[in-house]
């Protein structure tokens, strides 16, 4: 056998075991996936950095009123008076069945807007305060979410628990459906101890693990709240729970470029806070694409290629469809043009995979990162000033 073809059957080799491992965690899921019944009485503040238009905040706070566990209060986080989000928020929290407190942040310098707002929230948080809880303004918990978070903090079986978003494709927005299609098999991945997971759009904590991540000190020049304290849990033994069943769902209605934007920062955030992720990350996705290469280039000469690519396409498409088990089994039920969406791109795999490979390539550089109307300039994990700011939009 020549080199070539050694070769060659090794990158077939590599596109299969991705393919199947990503199916198989897929399955894994579904399977030990039971929706929480947890119901409990408990005071817990709810910390929301916002900014901008807020246009999902009407629907996130009437999910917050119809939690079987009703937050102690909501503590919402602007940077200033002019932001968009400091009238919005002040207008729909009046309708509210918990007090809902605005806090002015004032404007970041050595860390991201959003962790400065959350330090300015924290500094709320009192006594009486059971359990905190971070959430992100673009997901729309499901009714059982706060006391789901909250169990394990008050049960003492955790001392921070989080989860993951669940990627909802709004309008026609195609971007939106390429980011589902990528992100909603990273959700159901196992949560390896050595990636220190954490993810800031549910993050819940005890009192006690919040005098001990210090988190005025921790998130005061990082960018990503979420892998700093998954790094300084890590560091201090903290017992970080990943519930199963946190799948949130986080509406998208971005076009195609505004999603590769959306990517491209988060695959940044993952190349400064967790190198070694980025590169298996860049690895295991760069596989199935030189398959396809392969295949398209060799299907004349033997039938290898044809078995190749039908095994990769019943592969994806057995994903799509264990997708859209989970979706239904947490309350997330997917549009119909949605669905329709996610088997196209399911056949169309290469084209999706070629769309997140070019985000990971992308995220090389990391000396300037763009979140929002802010501008960072980054030197290190722990080393980032705001470079400019524009007004938020």
């Amino acid at each position: 056998m020549h080199l070539a073809e050694v070769v060659q059957i090794l990158i077939y080799a590599a596109a299969l075991v991705v393919s199947v491992l990503s199916l198989t965690a897929a399955v894994v899921y579904w399977k030990c996936l039971v929706v929480p019944r947890d119901e409990l009485t408990a005071n817990v503040s709810l910390i929301l950095p916002l900014t901008g238009p807020a246009t999902d905040l009407e629907r996130l706070l009437a999910a917050l009123n119809s939690q079987t566990l009703l937050p102690r209060r909501l503590l919402i986080a602007v940077e200033s008076e002019q932001d968009p989000a400091y009238q919005r928020a002040m207008n729909l929290s009046k309708g509210c069945a918990f007090p809902v407190e605005i806090v002015l942040a004032g404007f970041a310098n050595f860390c991201a807007q959003k962790c400065w707002n959350q330090i300015a929230a924290l500094r709320c948080v009192d006594s009486i305060d059971e359990a905190v809880v971070f959430l992100d303004a673009d997901i729309l918990p499901q009714n059982w979410w706060l006391s789901a978070v909250v169990a394990p903090l008050i049960e003492g079986s955790a001392d921070i628990v989080s989860g993951y978003r669940w990627t909802m494709v709004e309008q026609w927005a195609l971007g939106a459906q390429f980011i589902a299609a990528i992100d909603r098999p990273i959700s159901l991945l196992p949560r390896f101890s050595w990636t220190k997971p954490a993810w800031g759009g549910t993050l819940g904590f005890t009192p006690s693990a919040l005098r001990i991540l210090d988190l005025e000190g921790t998130l005061s020049n990082t960018l990503s709240d979420d892998c700093t304290i998954g790094d300084r849990a890590a560091k201090s033994g903290l017992r970080v729970l990943m519930r199963r069943a946190l799948l949130l769902p986080t509406h998208l209605r971005s076009d195609c470029a505004g999603a590769w934007q959306f990517g491209r920062r988060q695959a940044q955030i993952v190349r400064i806070y967790r190198p070694g992720l980025w590169w298996l990350t860049l690895g295991s996705i760069s596989a199935r694409p030189a398959a396809w290469i392969l295949i398209v280039s060799e299907l004349p000469k033997s039938d290898l290629p044809l078995a190749v690519a039908a095994a990769l396409l019943i592969l994806s498409l057995a994903g799509a469809l264990v997708q859209q088990a989970i979706s239904r089994q947490i309350s997330c039920v997917d549009s119909p043009f949605t669905i329709i969406g996610q088997m196209f791109l399911a056949v169309l795999r290469p084209v999706v995979d070629l769309f997140f490979l070019s985000m990971i390539l992308a995220a090389w550089r990391t000396d300037s990162v763009s979140w929002r109307h802010v501008t960072y300039t980054v030197e290190g994990p722990l080393a980032v000033r705001v470079a400019c700011r524009a007004a938020p939009h």
